[in-house]
């Protein structure tokens, strides 16, 4: 649903009203709509801005279905927020963060829950200070395509703990990691590197056992270490893996260069 003019007044007068359950989407996509759907659920409000807003209204229509998402401009669905959820893609986190600057109170809070490395995590929290608003990190750690709300997500930062509790009371899968900025997006990488390559060690071996020929064999010992699939033939596990594999190396490049360039400017 796209707001209206009228709609867009109507937000810009919250501001004046208190807005403890009212959360602002700023990227609307996967992420955004799988997660508004459990804000509205538990009686929260949802707005949200994205840029396709401004060439393709039509798309962001399909992803809210009929959910009451009321889309407008940026400084609209800021100022009738109590929290800001950043969920743009990784490369542009850090612009997104300066776009939204200059529209921030002190009494609301931004989380950033972008794949970006600890040290764009920093930056970021840098760049939302200057508004006087609270500034918490955030790393999801899974799909929300498939697992949805329940995801879990970590947050840090000096508000972490109650923007944790107030995400949670609107059905999201928040915990509290502690007042440090960077220890949440450093335990996603960590996660990362252990889960991404136990599924790389998954196919090579697949791939090396078919090429000498006893790939059922392996298979059969292989299945009693990956009991989260019992009914699964290794070889459809094998396919699913590829497929998030796959998925994820535009993100895993992003993280990539953001950690390379973020290294090379602290030498």
């Amino acid at each position: 649903m796209i707001v209206s003019e009228g709609g867009r007044a109507e937000m810009q007068t919250r501001e004046k009203e208190p807005a403890t359950t009212s959360i602002a989407f700023v990227g609307f996509g996967e992420v955004a709509s799988r997660l508004s759907a459990a804000v509205l659920a538990n009686g929260g409000h949802v707005s949200a801005y994205d840029v396709l807003l401004e060439t393709d209204a039509e798309t962001l229509k399909r992803r809210a279905g009929d959910a009451p998402i009321e889309f407008g401009s940026l400084a609209s669905v800021i100022a009738g927020s109590a929290i800001v959820l950043s969920t743009v893609t990784t490369d542009v986190a850090l612009r997104a963060a300066a776009a939204c600057e200059p529209h921030l109170r002190p009494d609301q809070t931004f989380v950033d829950l972008n794949a970006t490395s600890p040290t764009i995590k920093r930056r970021i929290g840098d760049t939302i200070v200057g508004s006087g608003a609270n500034f918490v990190e955030g790393a999801i750690l899974g799909a929300i395509g498939v697992t949805g709300a329940r995801t879990r997500i970590l947050v840090c930062g000096e508000k972490a703990e109650p923007t944790a509790q107030t995400l949670t009371s609107l059905g999201l899968n928040v915990g509290f990691y502690g007042h440090q900025v960077g220890r949440a997006s450093m335990f996603k990488l960590l996660r990362s590197v252990f889960s991404k390559g136990m599924e790389a060690l998954l196919l090579e071996t697949l791939l090396a056992a078919r090429r000498a020929g006893s790939p059922k064999m392996f298979g059969t010992r292989s299945l009693r270490l990956w009991r989260r699939s019992p009914s699964r033939r290794l070889e459809q596990i094998g396919c699913v893996h590829t497929e998030r594999l796959m998925l994820a190396a535009t993100t895993r490049l992003c993280k990539s260069k953001s950690s390379c360039a973020s290294s090379a400017s602290t030498r």
